[in-house]
């Protein structure tokens, strides 16, 4: 198995349908050029609405759907990783799209690239309760600051990773009674410390739906901080050097 593609669901409803629907193309496309791709849909704490959604999903086409009850989306990322058969790993969250060509394109870069690597859409573009555009960073581009991540997280989770990057590097749990957020970016941080490049597909774009109720949007409102991991300083040190 090539790839395997996580979407996290929790209590989106309807709004998964147009997100499965994206999943699903990327995956026949992918299939198309000869990449094999499964599709795992993580139910975490979901609710019945989300439940029959992706209950009509699975009459539609093949997918494994994996019950949790960890109410927790970084725990739901590790279960999944746990569980995935491809090589590579693709997350996508219930209420957000991917553009079709994403899987194949990522892929095709990540195959090709010798060093250990993270794989980023060129752009986000956020909609719903937000609009804006945010445009990823390669780590290869001569400008780029490589303390930068220290200060601002620097790319969603719906990245395209190795899937023992991801079984090693767990993603952290989220708890706002100490502060502790942002899973997405602990994580960049974390694969950099690892040894790991984030890099960008050119020409590729998802798009991110921002809700009142998000978990990103809670993480705002609570103030938390993702947890530094161990030795990530010291790794941006070493990388500053070797420039």
């Amino acid at each position: 198995m090539d790839i395997t593609a996580v979407i996290n669901t929790h209590r989106e409803g309807a709004i998964l349908r147009p997100t499965l629907a994206s999943a699903r193309a990327a995956a026949v496309y992918a299939a198309s050029r000869g990449v094999e791709v499964e599709i795992v849909v993580v139910l975490d704490s979901a609710d019945d609405a989300t439940r029959q959604v992706v209950a009509e999903a699975a009459r539609e086409g093949p997918l494994r759907r994996l019950d949790l009850d960890v109410d927790d989306l970084g725990e739901a990322r590790n279960c999944a990783a746990a569980a995935a058969r491809g090589r590579w790993i693709s997350f996508l969250d219930g209420d957000d799209l991917w553009g079709r060509d994403w899987l194949y394109e990522a892929f095709r870069r990540g195959s090709r690239e010798p060093r250990l690597s993270v794989w980023h859409p060129e752009l986000s573009v956020y909609f719903g309760g937000v609009e804006k555009v945010f445009i990823h960073r390669d780590m290869d581009d001569p400008d780029y600051d490589v303390a930068a991540l220290a200060a601002q997280n620097q790319w969603t989770a719906l990245g395209f990773a190795p899937a023992d990057l991801v079984r090693e590097v767990r993603f952290s749990s989220t708890d706002f009674r100490s502060g502790r957020g942002y899973e997405d970016w602990a994580w960049n941080m974390a694969a950099v410390a690892h040894g790991a490049v984030h890099k960008v597909v050119p020409g590729t774009a998802h798009l991110i739906r921002v809700r009142p109720d998000s978990l990103g949007t809670r993480t705002i409102r609570s103030g938390s901080r993702p947890v530094v991991p161990q030795g990530f300083f010291r790794s941006l040190i070493g990388r500053a050097a070797r420039r």
